[in-house]
């Protein structure tokens, strides 16, 4: 049964700033977010994979490498992902709430489990990959994708108003989930195949930080994360497809035409993506520096093309039922805002620079 759904009253506090600035915010941080996070379960997923491989002790240091990365890697996730939820409850606020309302206790326990996750990613890191704690890369593998799967029902469940109020009466305690959606599926496998192709890119550019001191094990960092940077991008195309294909048909068409924004991103994303791959098949073969270099940076702007589609389909859901907000700017606090936020920026690219140093 569908009702007519009831969506709640905007935010009478005013925006303090113009609704695009924040949008733009949203994107921008959203997709740091997104790049972390991609380290975190790929990287995951390659040192359990790692670890299971023999005929090469480059397999166990590789293991290692990455299981002492993950905790910091871990906390860039959590800290970056605060910003672009906030700004999301901003823009969205009475549809974000009501349905982090619906799904209460799943959304809830995302704290329970991000702590178990942290739990066991430190104890890998530090307890070392000689022990019995190394087989806690599973644990927080199978962690992150239930926090996957929970974030997904609820940010699905957020663009269908018209679900919400069957999902409450199925169980006004708020122990509901999204399962009959059907984007989740796809959705889910599209996160996951990109953070191992992600992760593959990572594994790659520490090769190349290591060139230098170690070429043995730089070149086969080069190679392995080539590897997982190019079968889970090719695979993408599938996933891709099967996840344009699970949405409403009129959704889907957007992508196919109906709307030059969203035809033009998918394009986007396909060519650059592409071109990414060859790049990195001509890095294995010389000189890899540089073409790497250029495939990190056409990998971005996939990046940032899938991040503004995902925002058109958001859009294309909330519309018929946006309401226009208050909007009062505070340009004092909107330039000390954009002031502290550029300084992090900067803040951020010492810290990575000092970090990647010491790979």
């Amino acid at each position: 049964m569908q009702t007519q759904p009831v969506i709640p009253a905007v935010d009478p506090i005013p925006l303090p700033g113009p609704a695009w600035l924040f949008w733009t915010l949203l994107v921008v941080t959203f997709l740091l977010h997104t790049i972390a996070m991609n380290c975190v379960v790929g990287g995951t997923l390659i040192s359990i994979a790692a670890r299971f491989r023999r005929g090469n002790p480059f397999f166990g240091r590789l293991a290692g490498d990455l299981a002492r990365k993950i905790p910091s890697f871990l906390a860039a996730t959590i800290t970056l992902g605060v910003a672009p939820l906030l700004f999301v409850q901003v823009l969205y606020g009475q549809f974000f709430y009501s349905s982090s309302v619906i799904l209460a206790w799943p959304w809830l326990s995302v704290i329970g489990v991000l702590t178990v996750s942290y739990y066991a990613a430190y104890a890998v890191a530090f307890k070392g990959e000689g022990s019995h704690y190394r087989h806690l890369s599973v644990v927080s593998l199978v962690a992150f994708l239930t926090i996957a799967f929970i974030y997904t029902s609820n940010f699905t469940l957020m663009l269908t108003p018209e679900k919400w109020l069957d999902k409450h009466l199925a169980s006004t305690a708020g122990l509901n989930l999204n399962l009959n959606e059907r984007m989740i599926s796809a959705r889910l496998v599209h996160t996951l195949v990109a953070a191992a192709a992600i992760a593959g890119l990572l594994v790659v550019i520490l090769g190349l930080i290591k060139w230098k001191k170690d070429e043995a094990y730089a070149r086969f960092l080069l190679a392995h994360g080539a590897y997982w940077f190019i079968v889970p991008t090719m695979l993408q195309f599938a996933v891709g497809a099967w996840f344009l294909i699970s949405l409403p048909h009129d959704k889907m068409l957007l992508y196919l035409g109906a709307d030059w924004r969203a035809t033009l991103l998918l394009g986007a994303a396909l060519v650059t993506t592409l071109a990414a791959v060859l790049l990195m098949l001509l890095a294995l073969r010389s000189k890899p520096h540089a073409k790497v270099l250029a495939s990190l940076l056409l990998t971005t702007f996939s990046l940032v093309s899938m991040v503004l589609m995902r925002d058109v389909l958001r859009s294309a859901y909330l519309t018929p039922y946006l309401q226009a907000p208050d909007v009062r700017i505070q340009w004092n606090v909107v330039w000390l805002f954009l002031a502290l936020f550029a300084g992090s920026l900067v803040l951020w690219g010492m810290i990575l620079k000092k970090y990647f140093a010491r790979a």
